[in-house]
């Protein structure tokens, strides 16, 4: 079977071409790439809404700001490489903060433009623009979807950067209509292992899938062209019907990085080393009954764990005041970068939170038990916010249900607050944050130690061994089993 391969950036151009014959205002900007970007088309053709700036991004950014306060809908072009790297502060300031209809096009994504050089090899882009605010960010997987999600773009009020990639795919969509901003796409149906894509990875995956099925291997293969706002819904979806899932993008982690991350509830130095040596351990969440469980003097406690721990370390303040809280809430944040101020869901507490917040500190709202709560520790700018579950679960209520309304809530307004779930009970109450698509799950040693051991894997182990045994082997000492194994390649 023939594969059908399109350029993106073909498709770029011919879109913009019917863009521009629909709509007046479309205007388009270059510097000094409309021939490699084929941005050129639409300049012969409208050569009075065409503006080529020279090698000036960063002003390119400025001039499309002004155009869009002047009701144009301009279209900024350039490699990937120059968006964050020259543009940023321009993106940011002039385009994103006074959320202005600018969409940023660039092409020469990820690592596939190798005649072009290292420098203009970018796996950053997709991070440092998703994490601007207001930012809708895009990476198509072939020619049509290209052409679709530009058109859908130019009719969606606000900031986009989409991401091209140079060479010619392998053509996905039989027709632009199949795909829609913000709705990831099911490619492929399966059982086993979801495989979760963008941009040209998405062919990758549809290929590793049909390898995959000759092994016996169901994979479902997701292309989650829109990177932000995310179709966490999907996503979730797909996790919960394989029980595993794979990301696989040409950049630095976007879709990975929304799996769950681990900390462990406790101040015991004994069980923090024992599960960072696991390589299992994200972070680390403490209160004043843990600490003080350790009858330990307190600074030299907290250094210490913060020497094992490179992740976030909350630690809480005691005062029940604002002036109070701030003043411990500084002292704990001078400690250590990686420390996170906990501070209690409080009248007195959310003034702290939203102090600390606009001075760089990160902070986590705990003692959390509604989404109402949850909705005013994000507003008042909280890093993470701690439902405890356990908690609500034993006072009748469902703990799950309120870290779900929380995460719809959270994804209805892009809200970048983190939700961190507290107050766990057992395994069962990770699987299920996992699912529901939670950011952390915060567990004592002893649930950890649970999600290490299964009874089948203990069974399973001996009985390996008891057969190795059995027939009297051993493995070779370190050095003679290369000394004595044939090399499988003869060099000359």
């Amino acid at each position: 079977m023939l594969v059908q391969l399109a350029s993106m950036r073909d498709a770029y151009a011919e879109v913009l071409l019917e863009l521009g014959e629909e709509d007046s205002r479309v205007v388009v900007l270059g510097a000094d790439t409309s021939v490699s970007i084929k941005t050129s088309l639409f300049g012969d053709r409208y050569p009075e809404r065409f503006f080529n700036v020279g090698i000036a991004e960063a002003n390119m950014m400025g001039i499309a700001a002004g155009l869009a306060l002047a009701g144009k809908i301009p279209f900024v072009t350039t490699y990937a490489a120059f968006v964050p790297g020259k543009c940023l502060d321009q993106i940011r300031n002039a385009i994103a903060y006074p959320n202005l209809n600018v969409k940023i096009v660039s092409s020469h994504g990820g690592l596939t433009v190798g005649p072009d050089g290292a420098s203009h090899q970018t796996i950053e882009d997709v991070a440092a623009m998703r994490a601007i605010p207001r930012m809708h960010v895009v990476v198509p997987a072939d020619a049509p979807s290209t052409k679709s999600l530009i058109a859908q773009a130019c009719r969606t009020l606000g900031p986009f950067y989409i991401r091209l990639s140079r060479p010619s795919v392998p053509t996905i969509y039989s027709a632009s209509k199949d795909v829609e901003v913000g709705k990831a796409k099911i490619l492929r149906e399966g059982s086993d292992i979801g495989i979760v894509a963008c941009g040209i990875m998405v062919n990758e995956a549809m290929e590793a899938a049909e390898t995959l099925s000759k092994t016996g291997v169901s994979a479902e293969v997701v292309d989650s062209h829109t990177v932000k706002p995310l179709d966490s819904e999907t996503i979730v979806r797909v996790a919960r019907k394989t029980g595993a899932l794979v990301t696989a993008e040409e950049q630095n982690v976007n879709l990975g990085d929304r799996f769950l991350k681990i900390f462990l509830d406790t101040a015991n130095v004994s069980s923090i080393k024992t599960f960072a040596d696991m390589g299992v351990l994200d972070g680390i969440t403490t209160n004043p009954t843990l600490i003080a469980k350790e009858n330990r003097d307190f600074l030299e406690l907290v250094s210490e764990i913060l020497q094992i721990v490179p992740g976030p370390v909350n630690l809480e303040v005691v005062s029940q005041n604002t002036e109070g809280m701030l003043q411990e809430a500084h002292n704990l944040a001078s400690l250590s970068p990686n420390v996170v101020v906990k501070c209690p869901m409080t009248s007195a507490g959310l003034v702290a939170v939203k102090t600390l917040s606009k001075e760089g500190i990160n902070t986590n709202v705990t003692l959390v038990f509604s989404p109402n709560q949850a909705l005013l520790a994000a507003k008042a700018g909280a890093t993470y916010v701690s439902p405890f579950i356990g908690r609500l679960d034993d006072a009748g209520h469902d703990g799950m249900k309120v870290i779900e309304d929380t995460l719809q809530i959270y994804g209805n307004y892009e809200i970048e607050t983190q939700v961190l779930v507290a107050s766990i009970r057992h395994p069962i109450h990770v699987v299920d944050a996992a699912k529901l698509g939670a950011h952390v799950a915060t567990m004592p040693p002893d649930v950890l130690e649970k999600m290490v051991k299964h009874p089948l894997t203990d069974i399973g182990l001996k009985r390996f061994l008891d057969d190795w045994q059995k027939a009297g082997l051993k493995l070779p000492e370190r050095g003679t089993l290369a000394a004595k194994a044939r090399p499988l390649v003869q060099r000359a």
